[in-house]
């Protein structure tokens, strides 16, 4: 009996983007293939497999159980190929030597770059990565500056593409963080309500106005925002000041992954625009070093953080033990 199976990379890059976006058409547009491309891609995957990956009668989209398994196995599969390719590369010529600054927020700093830094180590060990942590607008000034060479920021509010270039990483669900005793809590496998947000106190992080945040899709489609209490930096105090038995706070699937407590439970939010699509910007205003484009193009093979790269694990953490 044969028991090799001839696959296509392309199935595979295919199967990885639909799954971290959850969709055809977002992974499409990340692939820069149509639509019928990419879902025929992973058609002819499931059919070489013997079996379906992605359970299209969700939305978004789902890793079936065998998806969940394969997925480990296709992600290390293109990370192998992406770095041998690399390793080919630098051996016909000189390795690239130098800093890269990187601009970044607290969630993306604890939970993408450190896996980051440790790939551009073993891949790139000529080249040194500094992190700086700041909020989006103080990156923009940071980068138009030349103090940053990179930086990770949220798309909203949107950046101008005549002065920055970008690229899709991850996109993570916005998550309610609710304490204990909270009605919310009640009702845990269920998403909430948009409406209900608008008349709850809601604790948030960043450093916002107004405009901006009613800048967000989620946002503005509501027309309004809640009441917030307490604007913190990081997500930790959020999450603290939840587990405390403060008001629900407001925040994202990587944070819960990397720093959520016992006593608080999490819930989605039933509306398609409530989600965080983490973006690699660059100023246009000069060119990037060959080292921040080794950096770029790392990240590019690498764009989940660990702990959202099986979704299934972070489902355990939705609800309190």
């Amino acid at each position: 009996m044969r028991t090799d199976i001839d696959l296509d990379l392309r199935w595979l890059r295919s199967f990885v983007a639909v799954a971290d976006h959850g969709g055809f058409q977002q992974a499409a547009f990340e692939l820069r293939l149509s639509q019928p491309t990419v879902s025929g891609h992973l058609k002819a995957l499931e059919r070489s497999l013997g079996r379906p990956l992605i359970d299209r009668r969700t939305r978004p989209v789902a890793l079936t159980p065998a998806g969940k398994v394969f997925i480990r196995h296709a992600r290390l599969v293109l990370g192998e190929v992406a770095a041998g390719a690399r390793r080919l590369r630098s051996q016909n010529g000189s390795p690239h030597r130098g800093t890269v600054v990187i601009g970044t927020y607290p969630s993306a700093s604890a939970g993408y770059l450190p896996h980051l830094m440790r790939l551009a180590r073993d891949l790139h060990p000529g080249i040194e990565i500094r992190l700086e942590e700041m909020s989006g607008g103080e990156m923009e000034a940071a980068a138009e500056a030349g103090r940053l060479d990179v930086f990770l920021r949220q798309a909203e509010p949107p950046l101008s593409r005549r002065r920055y270039g970008g690229e899709l990483l991850w996109r993570e669900r916005f998550l309610i963080a609710i304490p204990p005793g909270h009605p919310w809590a009640a009702d845990i496998d269920r998403a909430v309500d948009p409406e209900d947000l608008v008349h709850e106190r809601l604790i948030m992080t960043g450093q916002f106005q107004a405009e901006s945040l009613l800048g967000h899709p989620f946002w503005r489609d509501l027309g309004r925002y809640p009441e917030v209490p307490h604007r913190v930096r990081h997500p930790q105090s959020l999450l603290a000041l939840v587990e405390f038995g403060s008001d629900p706070g407001l925040t994202t699937e990587l944070p819960v992954a990397l720093f959520a407590g016992a006593g608080v439970a999490f819930r989605p939010i039933a509306h398609p625009a409530a989600v965080r699509d983490v973006y690699a910007n660059w100023p246009l205003s000069r060119p990037l070093s060959g080292s921040a484009k080794s950096i770029v193009d790392l990240m590019l093979t690498h764009p989940t953080p660990p702990a959202l790269s099986d979704r299934a694990v972070f489902a355990d953490a939705i609800s309190p033990a």
